[in-house]
């Protein structure tokens, strides 16, 4: 889709009632807006109000449009996957600067103050998150993460699942591999492999032990 969000429509839903859902029911409020429902696979939060709705069990609902509303990489991969006849919504916060031209998939969220620049894309179910700089021709894989006052300059790619953490900077042309993990405040000079998790400035691997 282009740089514009969806059309919401009256019932959409959200899946997760955390600390991020309330960041996008925030976002929904901003847009004039309220989910019409709200699922959570956690019992302990079932029964709570998010955005002003009671928390539901999560049945597996495809009838009304969703956005997945969880901060974690894996479980929002999980439950797009379980549910391949949804209809995701995209929602971008009324205070990005997002480009014209920036490409934004099914389910992802571009959060307040967050700058988005020419020829981007933004994956399936990615999150920009809140004053995320995502420079010319970044390409963020699905699922990834870019965490708050994150700094991706330009032709930075982000694979799939990956997490760049809250005040990293990755540097121009650097690939950021499938699920990796990237320290908050790392500042990324090099390649970084699937599965690698690097932290400090500039950014080194992390041992396994």
């Amino acid at each position: 889709m282009s740089a514009e969000p969806l059309t919401l429509v009256a019932g959409c839903a959200l899946i997760g009632a955390g600390g991020h859902a309330r960041v996008v029911a925030a976002t929904l409020a901003r847009l004039g807006l309220s989910p019409g429902a709200v699922f959570e696979t956690d019992p302990a939060r079932v029964g709570s109000l998010l955005g002003g709705v009671v928390v539901a069990a999560d049945a597996g609902r495809t009838d009304l449009p969703l956005h997945i509303a969880i901060g974690e990489n894996g479980a929002r991969r999980r439950i797009a996957n379980a549910r391949p006849g949804a209809v995701w919504l995209s929602l971008i916060h009324p205070d990005a600067r997002i480009a014209p031209d920036v490409e934004i998939g099914e389910g992802a969220l571009i959060g307040m103050g967050a700058l988005v620049q020419t020829g981007a894309r933004i994956g399936r179910h990615a999150i920009v998150n809140t004053g995320a700089v995502v420079e010319h021709d970044n390409r963020i894989g699905d699922f990834a993460h870019v965490a708050p006052g994150a700094v991706l300059a330009g032709d930075v790619v982000v694979g799939e699942g990956a997490l760049i953490g809250a005040g990293a900077v990755i540097l121009p042309g650097i690939r950021i591999g499938a699920g990796a993990v990237v320290g908050a405040g790392a500042v990324v000079t090099r390649p970084v492999g699937d599965g690698e998790t690097v932290t400090g400035a500039p950014a080194r691997g992390v041992a396994r032990s």
